[in-house]
């Protein structure tokens, strides 16, 4: 079982982002065969399923009072703020608006992103950056002099998306909601929060770990996504293949007081030879029943050389570990949370093409 992008099992905090928008804003383009469009009278059911999919919402009814709520006193604005990302065949597939708080309407130099989705499926495609970021060149074309974005725990990758667009938790809300961000911490490693502790995962997941004794009893282990570049500038990835055959990443037990990272260096190393440097950002959480015992993997991405001697010692373990390229790695890999892992590495990498 992974974290999802979208996880209601998750404590639920409102947190809050802020971003200078007199700073430059970065331009991200969408992938072929994408484009934007803006609201149009009769868009509203297509917003609905957007928001449904992407877990923002319960059902069509309460997606008729939401939209009512924030739009419903300004529909005339909507074909200049509401935004949609389309295919190519029209298919409205995320959505983003430029709007302002609703609750406690502010000053007009403030502007609000809000109800950021795209479609499930759709997710991990590139969309979300250049749908932020379009939006938010809106908002300072009207004026706006600071960004604000409202968001929740339960949608944890999307406070990362914003951290790494430069927004920052708003002192107030830091403070107010220090558990909150403690679990956008523990899940996200993100060094915007550098100083705000992790959360532990009952104070993450309350009905998954009703206490923290709980995790302290669970088998817990540590590794990567390990990635290096080849001479022709290929991205391949270091997989190893235990002795019962099956395939996956390096990764081992949690010794003494060692640190998650720490674990994850140290058996990598011993199981393949290779060292390695930890990315920072990237941090997935699986967890799972081993027999009559709860099991937690922590996965990281790590990069490495490729030129690096291999060099496995315990067979007994470890059969084998190999570099290939990305659709051989997948056609090895039979678990579905390493296949999920994986792909999430994959598109970690394609937004954060400066680590390659």
């Amino acid at each position: 079982m992974l974290v999802e992008n979208h996880d209601n099992r998750i404590r639920f905090y409102e947190l809050m982002l802020e971003k200078n928008a007199d700073e430059p804003l970065e331009s991200f383009s969408l992938p072929d065969n994408y484009h934007f469009e803006f609201y149009q009278p009769g868009d509203e059911m297509a917003w609905i399923e957007i928001e449904l999919s992407a877990g923002e919402l319960i059902n069509y009814e309460q997606g008729g009072k939401v939209f009512n709520q924030y739009f419903g006193e300004h529909r005339d604005e909507l074909s200049s703020r509401m935004v949609f990302i389309c295919t190519s065949n029209g298919e409205k597939v995320a959505t983003a608006s430029a709007w302002w708080n609703i609750h406690q309407p502010g000053p007009k130099s403030e502007g609000w992103l809000h109800w950021v989705a795209v479609k499930k499926k759709w997710q991990n495609c590139g969309l979300s950056k250049p749908l932020v970021t379009y939006v938010l060149q809106l908002l300072q074309n009207l004026g706006a002099k600071r960004f604000v974005v409202p968001t929740q725990t339960t949608t944890w990758v999307a406070c990362k998306l914003y951290m790494d667009l430069g927004f920052k938790p708003i002192p107030e809300n830091l403070r107010h909601n220090l558990q909150g961000w403690a679990i956008i911490q523990r899940l996200c490693d993100h060094p915007s929060l550098d100083g705000v502790p992790c959360a532990t995962m009952h104070e993450i997941f309350p009905n998954l770990y009703p206490d923290n004794n709980i995790e302290e009893r669970q088998e817990h282990s540590c590794g990567a996504v390990v990635f290096g570049i080849s001479e022709e500038h290929t991205i391949l990835f270091l997989l190893v293949q235990s002795a019962r055959g099956e395939w996956g990443f390096p990764k081992g037990h949690v010794e003494g007081n060692e640190k998650d990272q720490e674990t994850a260096i140290r058996e990598i190393k011993e199981e393949t030879g290779i060292n390695v440097c930890i990315m920072r950002g990237f941090r997935r959480e699986s967890m799972y029943m081993l027999g009559n015992k709860g099991k937690r993997v922590t996965y990281f991405l790590a990069k490495a050389s490729i030129h690096e001697t291999i060099a496995v010692h315990d067979v007994h373990e470890i059969r084998k570990a190999v570099w290939c390229r990305q659709e051989e790695a997948l056609s090895l890999l039979r678990m579905d949370d390493r296949i999920a892992v994986f792909k999430e590495a994959i598109a970690f990498l394609q937004v954060h093409k400066d680590l390659q």
